[in-house]
């Protein structure tokens, strides 16, 4: 089955001139996904010039007026990615506030955690803005949305640094997040991938330091 055009990662001149072409006959205001794909096929290349050319597609539909709420929040939550990739973390953080201004609290639509990926990067970046990371891992719309090991792993370890570096205990998230690693198993069998957790061995390394009084 051949594949649809936009989900290819070719991104020289003729494949962006085949793009281009295919995508000014297509229908509005459906066609702007085109771009979101095309640009996620590109980073998955993981090409500079493809990496690029994935950037400025995700820019086009931030301003495109025929996009829809979906397209756009889809667009800058993949654009605060390629920005932390490349630390530009203040321009990531800029694009996550405009994915979250577009879904609201519920953050439907969403990955469901552009404010816990917001407030890792502060927390990694911005000492001055630790009450801000700190007010975004306490949100109760937060918590209610972490539903793989995965993220929960991912929350745990932010609130923990977050406490070591407000001068409280983070011993007790810190345990959370070591408990979650050590029972690391698939949590859907059919699906064993998914909410499986990352961690480096630096990352360990932090956690059990930030277990010991």
């Amino acid at each position: 089955m051949p594949v649809e055009w936009y989900r290819t990662p070719g991104h020289d001149l003729p494949s962006k001139s085949e793009f281009d072409r295919r995508y000014a006959r297509a229908r509005r205001p459906h066609r702007v996904q085109y771009k979101v794909i095309k640009a996620i096929h590109l980073l998955e290349a993981g090409e500079p010039g493809a990496i690029h050319w994935a950037q400025q597609l995700l820019t086009e539909v931030t301003v495109d007026q025929d996009a829809y709420r979906h397209d756009k929040w889809r667009a800058f939550e993949t654009l605060a990615g390629i920005h932390r990739g490349s630390g530009q973390w203040e321009l990531a953080v800029q694009a996550l506030e405009q994915a979250i201004k577009i879904t609201g609290p519920g953050m439907s639509g969403t990955s469901g955690l552009p404010d816990l990926t917001m407030a890792e990067i502060l927390l990694e970046n911005d000492p001055g803005s630790l009450p801000l990371g700190a007010d975004l891992l306490n949100s109760q719309p937060l918590t209610g949305r972490l539903r793989f090991n995965s993220d929960l792993f991912r929350y745990h370890l932010a609130a923990a640094r977050a406490r070591q570096r407000l001068g409280q205990d983070p011993g007790p998230p810190a345990r959370r997040a070591l408990a979650l690693l050590e029972n690391d198993g698939p949590q859907f069998p059919r699906h064993p991938s998914v909410g499986r957790i990352h961690a480096s061995e630096q990352t360990v390394r932090e956690l059990h330091d930030l277990v010991r009084p």
